[in-house]
């Protein structure tokens, strides 16, 4: 049991946001501010969907519902994004900028970036440089 004296103030915060996947972490931490009584209305979740709102390819095909689900069940704020044409569209860039970011706000969707500089992805993973160690060749 964790020491009271050793938890933040939670009345101290007007909302907590979780990252929720709908995943076992993310439904844990979700559970856990509710257990300690935080309540519903002054919680978020925010879900990244991963495909897009496209077809089927990275994520199971019943995560959105049970996203939504889950919010509506505990009377939580839900609130989606995705890139436009989802982690598939991502994968086949050629010559062109990353995909804008959409996202849901309590007045509408609103858009962000896609206007950067045209590059092509031909890969999966990507491959990245390891930072922080020295001399580390991209993996």
């Amino acid at each position: 049991m964790t020491d009271p004296a050793a938890l933040p103030d939670l009345g101290a915060y007007r909302r907590f946001v979780v990252a929720f996947s709908g995943g076992k972490d993310s439904l844990a931490a979700l559970l856990h501010l509710l257990n300690l009584g935080v309540p519903a209305h002054a919680i978020e979740l925010h879900h990244h969907d991963v495909d897009g709102h496209g077809p089927t390819f990275m994520d199971w095909p019943c995560t959105p519902a049970y996203v939504r689900a889950i919010a509506e069940h505990f009377g939580i704020a839900l609130y989606v994004s995705w890139r436009e044409g989802g982690f598939a569209r991502e994968l086949v860039r050629d010559d062109a900028p990353t995909a804008p970011i959409a996202f849901e706000t309590p007045t509408g969707i609103g858009r962000a970036g896609g206007n950067g500089p045209a590059g092509t992805r031909g890969l999966f993973p990507q491959r990245l440089p390891i930072f922080g160690c020295a001399g580390a060749a991209p993996l």
